[in-house]
């Protein structure tokens, strides 16, 4: 989830049982993938009857492109290579505002998907390095189910 929760940050869980609100786009959830054997962290980017689609890189939910808005290039390490000037940006959702990075710019495998409606009782996730993550946009992953989630993730410590 770099660049907000880097390799070695420590996080705090709160169960979703407790947590005080509904969950809202911005949100980041911990859930048990059913395929996987290990919890996983990602953001909300949409939630149950919501219209989802990446066109260039940009997230579009219901039609309308989230609020984004360029921030200073950062370098970033993947598999040990250096890569310099990687585009981040700050998008806005419900639960406030947040960084995201993108290391193939708009040209990545996922930064243009179909439309995809959001289940009832499901979110569509997101990592916050959206080139470089394994997320809804993912068969392998797909929507995650209410009943998967854990947790929210309230505060992090970075490494």
């Amino acid at each position: 989830m770099w660049p907000n929760y880097p390799k070695g940050s420590t996080i705090e869980i709160i169960p979703v049982q407790e947590w005080q609100r509904p969950i809202v786009t911005g949100d980041v959830i911990a859930f048990l993938p059913e395929q996987y054997r290990a919890v996983w962290i990602k953001r909300v980017a949409a939630v149950g009857g919501d219209k989802v689609q990446m066109k260039k890189g940009v997230l579009y939910v219901n039609d309308k492109p989230i609020d984004r808005k360029r921030l200073p290039n950062r370098d970033y390490i993947a598999a040990g290579k250096p890569k310099k000037g990687v585009a981040c940006f700050s998008e806005q959702a419900q639960a406030g505002p947040f960084e995201v990075c993108e290391i193939a710019g708009e040209t990545g495998y996922w930064d243009t998907t179909y439309v995809n409606t959001v289940p009832p009782d499901s979110y569509f996730v997101l990592g916050d390095n959206r080139d470089n993550s394994t997320d809804s946009r993912d068969d392998r992953v797909g929507f995650v189910d209410r009943k998967s989630v854990l947790g929210v993730v309230a505060k992090s410590t970075k490494a």
